[in-house]
Order: structure tokens, then C-alpha cells, then sequence
């Protein structure tokens, strides 16, 4: 999201523009007589500190405290060992707003992690332990059905996306030019959202404005110890320099991470909402890292052989059903997620009913 929209005191800067806007239960929720005149006070507020009247309902409603009972315990202001050290629904609200200025600018603890947009930082602070966790692990603080994303999707539905990467589509796709350019453009800091529209978008098959990048990687060498190697790469030109630090990632690392160059790609000719067809995403050991409809329950419709991280993968449910290890398969917390993720690419979790074991991209799509 763009750090711009946290200072926005316009497009929000009524309580009645907020309750048209939130729709389906929030509406009716915030038009209720009470909770409009504390909705008033939210928006009152936020454009006292010069933030957005819409981000800090966000924060109130999705947790849970826009419900009369919380009224004494908003935005993390709880009640501990029986006492509230910081009561009153005024003074809360006030020091949820004022966060959000801290985030806007920059100042400690909310200038951390350093780089990050603003809204990265603000709930890698606010939310200490959940969102912090979540960045740690997966690096970014906000899936897709995190509460807070959920409602400020609806004030802000193309510039809240899912990630931060920056990426365009070559200038051409098979000779004509690619509305995708300007839908992927036109959002937050030109990155993809998260949307099917968004997908459905990628016009083409393969392009052939791409570029061909030469990694260094540990070769798989069947069993024995990995052999120093190299191998070459066709990736869209705005994602050159980012594969090329994520693979010297893994192969910097001392593990020497195996990687089959037989079983690993980045553009390919695929379905046309594949990010594969812009040279946006990579298949890293495909057979040994299967995309399965259901994985859980094993089924026969799959890419790939299988997946067995082994004891690479400290998630029991995972390891429940990978039977076995196989060092080109990539684990949930491996190297090689690890540097994927810590540039801000993500893996085909959890898409749609299958999970994508060997997919990164710019947007986890």
C-alpha cells in the first residue's frame, strides 16, 4: 500500500463516507446510533493527527472492538491484572492514531523494519506478535484474510495488495501489447494484487521480450554431494537483478542447497494466468516439489512426483504425510524458501484447494 493513503484525510473524512463505503455487516454494525457516535470519535481523531480516518476504523473494527463491550479496551489498549492503564474510549483512539503517525513518519520503534512501506512497519510494531511473527516467517505482515487487510480492501480495493515487489510486463507479448501492463502498474508501487481479475488479466502466452540471466547453484549430482555449478534462467527483465539475488541467497548458503536444472524454470508458455508467461515466477525441482489439488489427501490429479522435506520442515502436518526426504525437496522453512521469501516472493501455498510446492513469484501467484 502506498504510504501516501495512511496520511489521506479526504477521500475518508466522514463518518457517513466510511459506513457507504465499509459495506455488508459494517455497515450496519456503524450505523447503529452508538457505534456511529464512536465512529465519529475515530474519524475525529485520526484527522487530529493528520492520518487516515479509514485505516484507524480499519484497526477498531477488525478487532472486534467496534462492539459496545470492547469500547474500554480499544486498539490494544486492554485491561490487565484488573486494572485499565490506559481507559477511556477518547484516549485509546487517540493513541491508536497516533501509531499510524509514527508509521507515517518514521519515527522508532515504527521506522523498523527498516526499507519497509509504512504500513509494513506499522503492524510489525502494533500487532507485536501475530504480524511481527507473520513478517519474520513469511516476509510480509498481512495475508490475504488478515482482518485488518480484509476491511481496508474495501475503502482501497486496488492499492492494497498482498505484496510490495515491484514488477511490469515486458513491452510486448507475442508482438502485441499486454493490457496487463497498465492493470499491474496501476497499483500500489506498481506490484500485482492479489485479485483474479488481476490474473485474468495477464493477456498472451509467451513473450519473447525476456532475458536469459546465468545463476550459480549446487547441482544435484544423484545422491552424492552436490557439485558447484551454474545454470541459465529466462526471466522477465524487471526481475533480473531480484532472481539474481535470490539465487546467490541460496547459494551462498553453507547448506549448499541442491537444485536439479532439469526440474527448475522461470518463463515458460503456461496458462495465461500463470506468472510463468512473463517470466515472474520460478519452478524450482518440480518433480521433487509436486503441485497437487488437495495435497493433503494424496490424490492422483498432480504435477510432479512428490514432496518430502523430511525433517527440513518443522510443521507436523506437513511432515504427516511427506514420507521420507528428498534434499531437493524444499521445505516450508528451508534455504531456499528462506530467500525466496526474504525478497518478498511467494510460494503457491494454500491456492485454491492444491498447493504448488515448487511455485515462487512476484505475487504468489
Amino acid at each position: 500500500m502506498p504510504d501516501k493513503i495512511l496520511s489521506d484525510t479526504i477521500t475518508y473524512n466522514t463518518a457517513d463516507k466510511i459506513i457507504a463505503s465499509v459495506g455488508g455487516k459494517y455497515t450496519d454494525i456503524l450505523s447503529a446510533p452508538d457505534r456511529k457516535e464512536k465512529l465519529n470519535i475515530v474519524v475525529t481523531e485520526a484527522l487530529n493527527h493528520n492520518v487516515n480516518p479509514a485505516i484507524l476504523t480499519a484497526m477498531w473494527v477488525a478487532e472486534a472492538s467496534a462492539a459496545a463491550e470492547h469500547d474500554d479496551a480499544a486498539f490494544g489498549y486492554g485491561v490487565y491484572g484488573g486494572v485499565n492503564r490506559y481507559p477511556g474510549f477518547n484516549k485509546q483512539t487517540a493513541g491508536g492514531a497516533s501509531l499510524i503517525r509514527k508509521a507515517v513518519d518514521n519515527v522508532a520503534p515504527y521506522n523498523e523494519p527498516s526499507g519497509e512501506n509504512a504500513w509494513t512497519r506499522l503492524f510489525y510494531n502494533y500487532v507485536a506478535a501475530a504480524m511481527k511473527d507473520s513478517y519474520d516467517e513469511k516476509g510480509y505482515v498481512s495475508d490475504a484474510d488478515e482482518a485488518r487487510y480484509v476491511i481496508i480492501k474495501r475503502f482501497y480495493p486496488s492499492e492494497a495488495t498482498c505484496t510490495k515487489s515491484p514488477i511490469m510486463m515486458p513491452g510486448s507479448v507475442d508482438g502485441t501489447k499486454a493490457e496487463v501492463i497498465k492493470r499491474i502498474n496501476a497499483t500500489a508501487g506498481g506490484s500485482g494484487t492479489c485479485s483474479s481479475v488481476n490474473l485474468e488479466a495477464r493477456a498472451g502466452s509467451y513473450s519473447s521480450d525476456l532475458d536469459e540471466i546465468t545463476v550459480r547453484i549446487w547441482k544435484y549430482n544423484g545422491g552424492s554431494a552436490p557439485i558447484d555449478s551454474s545454470m541459465v534462467l529466462t526471466v522477465n527483465p524487471n526481475c533480473t537483478e531480484v532472481i539474481k539475488a535470490i539465487f546467490t541467497d541460496i547459494y551462498n548458503d553453507p547448506s549448499h542447497p541442491q537444485i536439479d536444472p532439469s526440474q527448475t524454470t522461470c518463463a515458460a508458455s503456461r496458462d495465461r494466468r500463470s506468472n510463468h508467461v512473463i517470466g515472474a515466477a520460478c519452478d524450482v525441482n518440480a518433480d521433487q516439489n509436486w503441485c497437487a489439488p488437495n495435497c493433503y489427501n494424496k490424490t492422483n490429479n498432480k504435477i510432479g512426483d512428490y514432496w518430502k522435506p523430511g525433517d527440513e520442515s518443522p510443521n507436523k502436518e506437513f511432515k504427516a504425510w511427506s514420507e521420507g526426504y528428498d534434499p531437493r525437496s524444499i521445505g516450508i522453512n528451508s534455504p531456499i524458501a528462506n530467500a525466496f521469501r526474504k525478497h518478498n516472493w511467494g510460494r503457491g501455498l494454500y491456492r485454491d484447494n492444491f498447493d504448488d510446492m515448487m511455485h515462487f513469484s512476484f505475487d504468489g501467484h
